[in-house]
């Protein structure tokens, strides 16, 4: 707790609203920390004398701290109902965004799947491919051998056809 609590706990001990509990808090912070101390001392002095001079007090003045307080409940109670639009927004924005987050993480999975299958696709048109490359091989070495005799009755047309051609 810091100083700022304290006080408002010092408060509620000079209303009499402390259990026995909260004033041993109250006393032990008092003894560690001399600011909060003079605090306590101010506060005390002013109700002391507040007690002393209550009987002087005039009659319209509880009256007038009574509507006062009234006065700034009703302002209070207006602003939080102001403010209760922006919280149930971003309750909503939560809840939204949740939602999103679960329809994306099942969009994650199944796209996760799909992959697996595109990868065990690919893997088997690979083993395919393998296996007729090898189907292939075994054809052409399974052919015979074949011999190619050349035989040209004008020697002239060979030798231009080579040239030509380059």
């Amino acid at each position: 707790m810091n100083c700022s609590d304290i006080d408002n706990i010092m408060h509620e001990y000079f209303d009499n609203e402390l259990s026995k509990e909260q004033q041993s808090f109250l006393f032990t912070h008092l003894a560690q920390c001399e600011e909060c101390k003079t605090n306590f001392k101010a506060l005390n002095r002013v109700q002391h004398e507040f007690r002393k001079d209550e009987s002087e007090l005039p009659e319209q003045l509880e009256e007038r701290i009574f509507n006062t307080i009234r006065n700034k409940e009703r302002r209070v109670a207006n602003h939080s109902s102001q403010k209760r639009l922006p919280t149930y927004l971003i309750y909503g924005y939560g809840v939204l965004m949740t939602i999103i987050s679960v329809f994306m993480t099942y969009q994650f999975f199944d796209l996760k799947k799909e992959t697996l299958n595109y990868k065990e696709n690919f893997e088997m048109t690979i083993e395919q491919i393998n296996a007729q490359k090898k189907q292939i091989s075994a054809l052409i070495n399974e052919l015979p051998a074949v011999k190619v005799k050349a035989s040209v009755d004008n020697p002239d047309l060979l030798t231009k056809g080579i040239l030509e051609s380059l």
